[in-house]
């Protein structure tokens, strides 16, 4: 009989190894009939291994994490795309617009060869009053003289607020330069 309780004992402690290797198993996403078999014949070895290995469960769910993240980044970054493509067509059509005021064609300043482009300035008039004719006009901008520009050019620039009443503005006739709302010949395009 005591041979008999031995084997009963063992089985015993051995379905509680297994159970709780099954258990564990369970718990990280494993096959839990496996996993019950080898804490049954490993006893507590079976348990430390199961215990020891990692969690299927939170694997999973982490690359199911990222992948929405990046579905949603990927979604945000054509979004952004799609924001920039049409900020730059409308920029560029505004420039466009402010070309033909000026009578000025900025696009192909840097296709011209480099002896013609000498002949634009950096804010994209052309040198010589660019074909406005008559008086040659300088006005200043964050502190440097712009210009020669003619007088219908500069009033597109105090349209397009590029210039301001305050501005200083001057031609070789002037003894000084005056601000652009106070010139005779400006009045007319300030007063409006």
């Amino acid at each position: 009989m005591e041979g008999a309780a031995v084997i009963a004992v063992v089985i015993i402690v051995r379905c509680i190894t297994g159970g709780i290797a099954a258990a564990i198993a369970s718990s990280k996403g494993r096959n839990t009939g496996g996993w019950f078999a080898a804490g049954f014949f490993l006893d507590i070895i079976g348990i430390v291994i199961v215990a020891v290995l990692p969690n299927l469960k939170e694997q999973q769910n982490l690359r199911n994490r990222h992948s929405r993240e990046n579905r949603r980044l990927r979604e945000q970054l054509r979004q952004e795309k799609m924001k920039s493509e049409t900020f730059r067509r409308h920029a560029a059509s505004r420039l466009d617009a402010h070309d033909n005021v000026l009578g000025v064609d900025t696009r192909n300043v840097q296709a011209l060869p480099e002896s013609a482009a000498a002949g634009y300035l950096t804010d994209g008039t052309a040198a010589g009053g660019g074909g406005g004719g008559g008086t040659e006009w300088f006005y200043e901008e964050g502190g440097e003289t712009k210009g020669p520009v003619s007088a219908t050019e500069l009033k597109a620039l105090y349209k397009s607020r590029r210039v301001g009443n305050a501005t200083l503005v001057w031609h070789a006739d002037m003894e000084d330069w005056e601000a652009f709302g106070r010139v005779a010949e400006f009045r007319s395009e300030t007063a409006r």
